[in-house]
């Protein structure tokens, strides 16, 4: 629940009421990120992990990533939409840890670099959309176009955040997603290689949504809505610029902690 995994997800889109910086802090990388420590902790902890309870895990991972990438296409606000995004996302994470207790270790490190690279990834996407917000008063997917053309820095955001949380090379979240697909065929299974191809499924659906999203947002005409839109000021575009960084260099500073990890397990 904490983790916001099916069935007990819907709280989550429901909390994008808070401000755009809390959104970000406790949405993208600390509160929802819990529950999916507790379960890599109890992994790295235990001498064997239940193959039962793992194989729960992955049928509920897989199960919140579609789920939630259903529900992308019936959301015009953009901070539900990442909402959304996020919990699939978690699902991700979900997914590499219990391909891990299966016995996949290239599927564990998956799901502990996701988690570190979403924070990043996401942390952008929702500043992104806050300074949109903020500029323009609105937040709704149908009402907003052009915006790319008065707002090109916080446009630019968005655009590599959705490309990052899409899993498109070489940013950091498709690294992870490699691994975790990689890992789920690692299995040798039918089951791994249907969760391989079901997350597969899944990420190509969020890419094509998120596309959809950047054009509709971003280009064609200027909207009345976005006529008097600007780029943020500086306290505000410094912390975009630095993420855009980070979603292209977290995997080189995390890959070797996670490594350690898993040599420390054995996995």
């Amino acid at each position: 629940a904490k983790a916001a995994q099916f069935p007990f997800f819907t709280w989550l889109p429901t909390a994008m009421a808070a401000p755009t910086p809390a959104s970000a802090y406790l949405h993208a990388a600390a509160m929802v990120k819990a529950g999916v420590y507790l379960v890599a902790r109890l992994l790295v902890s235990m001498e064997l992990f239940p193959s039962g309870v793992a194989m729960a895990l992955s049928i509920f991972a897989i199960v919140t990533m579609l789920t939630s990438v259903f529900l992308y296409f019936f959301q015009d606000d953009l901070k539900r939409l990442l909402a959304y995004s996020t919990i699939a996302n978690l699902g991700y994470m979900f997914l590499g840890l219990s391909l891990g207790a299966l016995g996949s270790g290239l599927g564990f490190r998956g799901g502990l670099l996701h988690l570190i690279g979403h924070s990043f990834t996401k942390t952008l996407l929702f500043l992104a959309v806050g300074a949109i917000s903020y500029s323009t008063g609105i937040r709704k997917i149908s009402a907003l176009s052009g915006v790319g053309k008065k707002m090109p820095l916080t446009s630019l955001a968005f655009v590599l955040g959705a490309l990052a949380i899409s899993g498109v090379p070489p940013f950091n979240m498709f690294w992870s997603k490699f691994f975790i697909i990689a890992g789920a065929f690692q299995l040798h299974s039918g089951w791994g290689w249907t969760l391989g191809l079901l997350a597969v499924a899944e990420s190509v659906a969020g890419f094509a949504w998120f596309l959809h999203v950047v054009h509709k947002v971003l280009f064609g005409s200027v909207s009345p809505a976005a006529e008097g839109a600007q780029d943020p000021p500086a306290t505000m575009a410094i912390p975009l610029l630095v993420l855009m960084g980070l979603i292209l260099a977290s995997t080189v500073f995390s890959l070797p902690i996670i490594d350690q990890v898993a040599r420390g397990i054995g996995r």
